[in-house]
Order: structure tokens, then sequence, then C-alpha cells
């Protein structure tokens, strides 16, 4: 599955509370969840929980070493994703700087 095609998944599938595929995925995002480091939309910065459940989105990019990886971002509301999107570096330096 193409990186493009995981996104737009994970666009419409997050918001509806679906966040992940198999047990796999289950696993992966149950341990990620663990060790987030941020309280706040990286977006908006609205505290996490003041709007509703938290939007769970699982990114995947190419690392520093062109591999895949998956990481953990955690959104205020399904309506940030699309903002996270447009810049995700941007939003990444926050979760990175916090850990």
């Amino acid at each position: 599955m193409n990186k493009t095609l995981l996104k737009f998944a994970a666009l419409i599938l997050v918001p509806f509370g679906i966040t992940a595929c198999s047990k796999s995925d289950n696993a992966k995002l149950t341990e990620l969840q663990k060790d987030y480091p941020l309280a706040n939309c990286p977006v908006s910065g609205a505290k996490l929980g003041e709007m509703g459940k938290p939007v769970d989105y699982l990114y995947q990019h190419p690392d520093a070493n062109n591999k895949s990886t998956t990481e953990l971002v955690r959104f205020c509301c399904p309506g940030c994703i699309a903002k996270f999107n447009a810049e995700p570096d941007q939003y990444l330096q926050k979760i990175h700087a916090a850990k």
C-alpha cells in the first residue's frame, strides 16, 4: 500500500474512531499512545480531550535513513489533520522536541 493511500485511509478512518486495521497496528498504536509526549494538539494548541476524545493519527513517512517509519500524532479534532498534512515537518518538530 503506498503512502498516499495510507494517508487517505487514515483521514477517512481516524475521525470515526477506527485507528488501525490489524492486530499489529492496534498493538503499535497502544504502545505509541503510552509514550506520546504532548498534552496539547500540535496544530491548534488546544488541550487534548477538551473537544472530545483525541483523534489518533498514524503518520507514515521516511526517516533520516529513508526507511519507512510510523509516528503517532494526536489531534484535538479531525479538522487539524488537513492542516498537519499541509506542513507535517513543522508539527512533527513539536512532538520530537517534547520527547
